[in-house]
């Protein structure tokens, strides 16, 4: 009796740890033309085999990735070793893997014409997915035990849908369309594009707010494991802003920003 209570008091606390303090954006992986290419302060090393991926994922271990290429979900190492999941879909697009590395979610319609939807499959070899709830870029929540997604109907925004029983519900449900959802290790925050503007929720005091202006789209966010900086894309289709098509990071202590100007649109801090 004891050694569970030790165990649970264990647990709990390890779910309450504030992630490490950051002074600097650590290492990245971006998307660019020719495959994906992970960065840092002092190297850039590109991802062997990869020129043909159109979306990814970190392992939750940041040993490689999870990517998917048009209908194919494939997992590569950092050295280009390559590993089917699943293939022969119509389309198969932005996979996320769970906290404990054992589950990726996905957008993906088998079939043309078919609703997007969100399917799981089990990381382990010969797993088929499951189709999960009609929608379209899943996003787990920390401890996962939800899946954060866009829906379509009956109005577009976000909602989430329990693992355990299926049941889905509203996030947030103000009659704002909302997509690109990504949360924190922590659980603490969720960042979403609505309308334009990538907002941030706090869970801790459940407050809303912008984060960028709605001149701009910005899209497909990514946190930092110490929660202090985010990079997204930024395209100004008003040509006030240079360059108009951008990644950008984001402190979200002191709000500067550091803009790349690089032919990409999706890059993602490694975990």
């Amino acid at each position: 009796m004891a050694r569970a209570l030790i165990l649970v008091a264990l647990l709990a606390a390890c779910r309450s740890t504030p992630p490490p303090p950051e002074t600097r954006p650590p290492r990245f992986a971006i998307l660019m033309p020719q495959g994906i290419e992970i960065q840092d302060d002092t190297t850039r090393i590109a991802v062997p085999r990869t020129d043909d991926v159109e979306t990814f994922c970190w392992t939750s271990d940041g040993a490689g990735f999870y990517a998917t290429n048009d209908d194919a979900l494939i997992h590569v190492s950092v050295a280009g070793k390559r590993r089917v999941l699943t293939e022969g879909w119509h389309a198969i697009r932005f996979p996320a893997v769970s906290p404990d590395g054992n589950r990726i979610a996905f957008s993906g319609r088998q079939r043309t014409g078919e609703p997007w939807g969100v399917w799981v499959i089990s990381t382990r070899p010969d797993s088929r997915p499951r189709r999960t709830v009609d929608g379209y870029g899943p996003a787990w929540e920390a401890d996962g035990t939800r899946l954060y997604f866009e829906r379509f109907r009956p109005n577009r925004g976000l909602s989430m849908v329990d693992m355990s029983n299926g049941e889905t519900h509203p996030f947030l449900d103000d009659g704002r369309s909302a997509h690109t959802v990504t949360c924190s290790r922590s659980g603490g925050l969720i960042i979403f594009t609505r309308g334009r503007a990538l907002t941030l929720f706090k869970r801790a005091s459940s407050s809303v707010h912008e984060l960028t202006s709605q001149r701009a789209y910005n899209r497909f966010p990514s946190i930092s494991p110490g929660e202090r900086y985010i990079i997204y894309f930024r395209q100004d289709p008003t040509g006030e802003t240079h360059p108009e098509r951008a990644l950008v990071i984001l402190d979200l202590e002191t709000l500067e920003e550091q803009v790349l100007d690089v032919p990409a649109e999706l890059a993602k801090f490694a975990p």
